[in-house]
C-alpha cells in the first residue's frame, strides 16, 4: 500500500482523508475537514458527524475483509 488521499466535496464543506502506512500492520489514518464560509455551525455538526459514521463505516469494513 503507498500513502494515498481522498477529497470528498459536499455544498456545505469537504474533508481530506491521508492513509499512510507506519509498519507491516499499522496504517495511519488523517482526516483534515472544511466548510463552506456560508455554512452554519448547525450544518458543520451535522457535516462532522457524517464524517465520523463514514469513518467507522471503513474501519469495520478493513476489519472484516
Amino acid at each position: 500500500m503507498y500513502p494515498g488521499a481522498t477529497l470528498n466535496c459536499y455544498s456545505k464543506g469537504w474533508y481530506l482523508i491521508r492513509i499512510s502506512p507506519k509498519s507491516a500492520g499499522t496504517t495511519e489514518v488523517e482526516c483534515e475537514y472544511y466548510r463552506h464560509k456560508d455554512t452554519t455551525d448547525a450544518e458543520m455538526e451535522d457535516f462532522l458527524a457524517f464524517g465520523k459514521q463514514v469513518q467507522k463505516e471503513v474501519h469495520v469494513a478493513i476489519l472484516t475483509y
